[in-house]
């Protein structure tokens, strides 16, 4: 028989510490040529820092080679995200249109990664040798993307879409507007390095690795605009363009135009005391009415999304009890998967700051022994944005007052 004593037992988990997020895995499909010995087409490949390409042979030269930014981008990627990035990336070859690629290879990319991609950037390399004689249709790019990622969030499987707008010139910037392309989860990304758009090859190629890093590195309820946190500098990256032209030797009015075309590129601000530059807003593709007008609203929903249905996906073709005098659901049952669904929400996004409330609720009214059939309702307050800070100021004389 042991001694009397006092027994201290150490536990764990009372942080609350969990594995890293994965909301910002990100997925980059474009086309590109195969190496011998390295990059195969067709093959989604996971990398989590630049060292990673080592191994598949792409560096500098095979982008200076073949015409293309493969290495470019995921180079910006892991400059934008050096600390968490993850983006598995997706060559295709020279047969395909951007539209083309866009809808058939964005699922292979996806289901590639296990379903692990929150965030899908495209990117469409219009010198590469041997590419279809009209490769670019913006407005079918865009519509493309809006219907694959319809379809993968149909089937489970929900992210975001950010475009490279390749070829996009000024004069189709200043007179589009593409908050009229009814793509709520596309985001289109016009902003340049005037570093690349100085060479003819590259003129009209934007800075897709740049975006969709910043994403990956923003929470779900940041915007990729936020100053004090994404400041774009650094690299090679020194001036910003749009359509060829540095965004010094564009009018306010060209500027303020393309802002409120839906466009998102890099600009800087006067009276900055970093002297950075930043993306202008997270414009998706739909009007600014629409809820999900911005890329952070979709991110914040459809993780949303994921984390209830993975909470309540063990409770499928469960037995559910009814409460024998009414047949509604018995209230025990109600109380029990409301602390499911408000645990899920409450641990994983507002405790993060990710939302700013939320409700989620079961109507005990419901016939399910005639339906089989259990509905919920969970309801988000988001996180705003401050999109316009504006403070009044003016002069005082106390002998006045």
């Amino acid at each position: 028989m042991a001694f009397n004593d006092v027994i201290v037992v150490q536990q764990s988990g009372g942080l609350g510490r969990r594995v890293a997020a994965t909301d910002g895995v990100s997925g980059l499909l474009f086309n590109a040529v195969a190496v011998v010995g390295g990059f195969q087409l067709n093959k989604a490949y996971r990398l989590t820092a630049l060292a990673d390409l080592d191994a598949l042979l792409i560096d500098e030269t095979y982008d200076t080679t073949n015409k293309v930014l493969v290495y470019e981008n995921i180079k910006d990627f892991f400059l934008s995200n050096p600390s968490t990035g993850e983006v598995w990336i997706y060559g295709v070859d020279n047969t395909l249109t951007y539209a083309q690629m866009v809808t058939q290879k964005t699922e292979p990319l996806v289901l590639g990664s296990g379903g692990a991609v929150k965030l899908v950037g495209y990117s469409y390399n219009d010198k590469l040798t041997g590419i279809p004689a009209t490769p670019v249709d913006l407005d079918a790019v865009i519509a493309a993307a809006q219907s694959v990622t319809t379809t993968l969030r149909t089937n489970h499987y929900p992210l975001s879409a950010l475009v490279e707008m390749v070829g996009l010139t000024v004069a189709v910037a200043t007179s589009t507007n593409y908050h009229n392309k009814n793509a709520r989860n596309v985001t289109a990304v016009a902003g340049q390095n005037y570093a690349i758009a100085q060479d003819n090859d590259t003129k009209y190629r934007c800075a897709i690795g740049r975006a969709l890093g910043t994403a990956s590195l923003a929470a779900v309820h940041e915007n990729i605009g936020w100053l004090q946190k994404f400041n774009q500098i650094g690299g090679n990256l020194m001036k910003a363009a749009v359509g060829g032209t540095e965004i010094s030797q564009l009018s306010l009015s060209q500027l303020t135009t393309m802002n409120d075309n839906g466009l998102v590129f890099l600009k800087d601000f006067a009276d900055d005391p970093q002297a950075g530059l930043y993306w202008n807003d997270s414009f998706t593709c739909t009007t600014l009415t629409d809820d999900f007008a911005y890329l952070e609203n979709n991110r914040t929903i459809d993780k949303a999304t994921r984390l209830i249905r993975r909470a309540f996906l063990p409770y499928l073709n469960s037995p559910i009890y009814v409460d024998p005098n009414t047949g509604q659901l018995a209230p025990n049952v109600v109380a029990m998967l409301e602390q499911v669904g408000n645990k899920t929400i409450t641990d994983e996004m507002l405790t993060a700051g990710e939302i700013s409330g939320f409700t989620f609720t079961i109507e005990p009214a419901q016939d399910i022994l005639a339906t089989s059939q259990l509905e919920a309702v969970l309801t988000i307050t988001p996180v705003g944005t401050a999109r316009k800070i504006i403070i009044k100021i003016g002069f005082n004389n106390p002998f006045n007052s």
